[in-house]
This record gives C-alpha cells, structure tokens and sequence, in this order.
C-alpha cells in the first residue's frame, strides 16, 4: 500500500504540497505535536501528524501516532482507514480497512476502502 509515499490518497488532504512547501511542513507538524502535548486526547491532532508522517514518507512513525488517534477516539473511522492504507503488513492494513467499512459502511472513504481490500 504505497500509495501514501505519493499523497494520491482522499486521506492526504493535499498534504503531498508540503513536500515543496520550503520547509513549511516542519512548522506545522511542530504544531501538530505541540497541539498533542497541550491535549492528548485531541484526535484530530493526532490523525492530522499521522497524515502528515505518512505523506512525508514515515510510515512507521505515522503508525505510531494513527494508533495514538484510534486510541483516543476509537469511534472515528479516519484513523483506522489511513491505518489501513499505511501499514505494511497486509493482515493489519485489511483489518483497519474492515473496521473503517464497519464504523462507516457509506463513509466517503468507503469505496476506496473496498478497493484496496479487494486488491489483497
């Protein structure tokens, strides 16, 4: 599940500019990891510096801290699907894709959610 490495993902959110951003990218994630310390249990912080590790080609730490985010608010579907698109080991990615289709069967991730598993 490579596709993360380009940014050509719903995910994404246009994250694959901050590549080519001058450096930008290092402040915002800064920001990200700041918003995280001053509250850990803010979700949105958490999927958004796992978005932006798995973009900026850190998977394995992008992991790190989409778990984080599922831990803190285990009934949003992002991180599980974004968990599934970056995990390396196909058995974990299709379990996270399979829990995204359960929490939200109509999501706007859904239809990508059913490909990818497809293609395992």
């Amino acid at each position: 599940m490579t596709d993360s490495k380009s940014g050509n993902h719903p995910a994404t959110g246009g994250l694959w500019r901050w590549r080519a951003d001058g450096g930008r990218s290092e402040a915002a994630e800064n920001r990200l990891r700041a918003a995280t310390r001053l509250d850990p249990r803010l979700c949105s912080a958490h999927f958004n510096l796992g978005r932006a590790r798995s973009v900026l080609d850190d998977p394995g730490r992008a992991i790190i801290v989409l778990r984080r985010a599922l831990e803190v608010a285990p009934k949003r579907p992002e991180p599980p699907y974004l968990l599934g698109i970056v995990e390396s080991d196909p058995d974990l990615a299709r379990a996270h894709l399979e829990r995204y289709l359960r929490m939200a069967p109509d999501g706007p991730l859904a239809a990508d959610a059913r490909r990818r598993i497809s293609q395992f």
